[in-house]
């Protein structure tokens, strides 16, 4: 039995730098593998989503039976993807110029924004659809089971909820900036500082909530309410409290 013959250390380290080569290669060529997936994946949803906003245009237009090229000239009009405040604003807006406060079947309502070129992210468009509107702060329960309506007064107490927040941020903060006395006044200090994490929060999410407002009424928020309740607004933020 003869044996092998030993490889010179030149070898060996030439191997071994191609080894690492391969795994390098291998290791990017997951890494692309993973992305094409996730592009996949969301090219899969994207679809689905039009999917959804054919067959609802099609019902809409009484076009169940259209031949594949009406369904091709429907997938070339441009859509734009919304999802969260985006669609809320987009969909309010839309609502809010085109019924006013009148109150709508949300799914009458998901019709109208698909129609005006939109769609809807998500596994479940109408799911979805509804979960957002019903987290809007212009957005209110109507008369009936599934049916919602836009209320601009909203904006008066969303306006008024910020400024007691704001308020109650400055206290907090005029309260930590004083010296520490004793251990019970740090231990009080540390309650207050997760107090005010919670109040900067809250305070963010209510600005961001009459910015929307703003967004969805325009001018028809002072024909609603008044000039002086539109004016009527909280100067101070976050950023100059924290």
């Amino acid at each position: 039995m003869t044996t092998a013959p030993t490889p010179s250390a030149s070898l060996v380290r030439a191997a071994r730098a191609e080894d690492e080569r391969i795994a390098r290669a291998l290791a990017g060529l997951d890494r692309r593998r993973e992305a094409l997936n996730s592009q996949l994946a969301e090219l899969d949803v994207e679809a689905a989503v039009l999917r959804e906003r054919q067959g609802l245009l099609r019902r809409l237009t009484g076009d169940g039976d259209a031949p594949e090229a009406g369904g091709r000239a429907l997938r070339a009009v441009a859509t734009k993807l919304l999802k969260g405040r985006e669609l809320r604003r987009v969909a309010a807006g839309l609502l809010w110029r085109t019924e006013g406060g009148a109150e709508i079947q949300y799914r009458d309502w998901l019709e109208r924004v698909l129609a005006s070129g939109y769609a809807i992210a998500g596994k479940d468009p109408a799911a979805s659809f509804l979960t957002n509107v019903r987290d809007s702060p212009a957005v209110v329960h109507g008369s009936r089971p599934g049916f919602y309506r836009l209320d601009p007064v909203r904006r008066v107490a969303v306006v008024q909820q910020l400024a007691e927040a704001q308020a109650e941020l400055r206290d907090v903060v005029d309260v930590l900036a004083r010296p520490s006395v004793d251990a019970d006044d740090r231990a009080r200090r540390d309650e207050l500082r997760a107090h005010r994490t919670r109040l900067t929060a809250r305070v963010r999410r209510l600005e961001a909530d009459v910015a929307e407002l703003d967004a969805i009424f325009a001018d028809g928020v002072e024909a609603a309410v008044g000039p002086a309740e539109t004016t009527a607004r909280a100067t101070d933020g976050p950023a100059r409290a924290a």
